[in-house]
């Protein structure tokens, strides 16, 4: 099953929206509302933006704890592990850890990455006129995208 950006229960401030991207990019949530600050201190349409993204954005579905099937489901997969024990060779082990490292690759969070750089460029770029040194918040802002893009990639 593929990853899911979803609206946080459990990083939830207000509408759980950054909670849910900062789940999704596996960041600390306070970054990501760092971040947001900043955006909406450099440009008020991040504010809207944040609504329309609460209204996008699903709730993370509930986790219903139903503690007897939980049981069945359990005792389920102790007995299907130990069957499967026993087959396990070193060439599975390899072929399954071939398999998790390719999907690893095939994270979004790149993506996201990349549209974090190219939207703090093109704000840089507007912003900026060729023999202006000054940064202001709009750019710092910018900056910091630029830079948190720069992370996610290089993590990976």
């Amino acid at each position: 099953m593929s990853k899911r950006l979803y609206r946080s229960r459990n990083n939830k401030i207000f509408l759980g929206v950054l909670g849910g991207i900062a789940e999704y990019l596996e960041v600390d949530p306070t970054i990501v509302r760092i971040i947001y600050i900043l955006l909406c201190l450099a440009h008020g349409a991040f504010i809207l933006l944040y609504f329309l993204m609460a209204i996008v954005m699903p709730e993370a579905p509930e986790e219903d704890v139903n503690i007897e099937r939980l049981l069945e489901k359990v005792d389920r997969i102790v007995e299907e592990v130990d069957k499967a024990v026993d087959k396990i060779t070193k060439k599975d082990v390899e072929r399954v850890k071939t398999e998790v490292m390719q999907v690893k690759e095939r994270n979004d969070t790149r993506f996201f990455a990349v549209v974090l750089i190219l939207l703090g460029l093109a704000m840089i770029a507007g912003r900026v006129m060729p023999f202006m040194f000054s940064f202001g918040i709009k750019e710092s802002a910018a900056l910091v995208l630029v830079l948190f893009g720069i992370y996610l990639l290089a993590r990976g």
